[in-house]
């Protein structure tokens, strides 16, 4: 089950400078899934792990926003 984020993740892509918005669990791991193209180290594995997490109903939607804003920030991609 995807449940929605509090507040949005908003950045631009920098690999095609177009806006990307998440707004619950199903679509970042449809971004980390298909659209990640940095490192996928410890950060971008968490961050999937969070929301798939929370998609099986064993973890709050805020937990797993906050680890994709971790594994965002940590390849370089400010987020609004």
């Amino acid at each position: 089950m995807h449940r929605a984020f509090s507040k949005p993740i908003q950045f631009r892509n920098p690999a095609t400078g177009g806006s990307v918005v998440l707004t619950d669990t199903s679509s970042a791991v449809m971004f980390l899934s298909t659209r990640w193209k940095w490192d996928e180290g410890v950060d971008f594995f968490a961050a999937a792990r969070a929301c798939m997490m929370v998609m099986d109903e064993f973890d709050d939607p805020e937990n797993a926003r906050a680890a994709v804003v971790f594994a965002l920030k940590q390849v370089g991609i400010p987020v609004d």
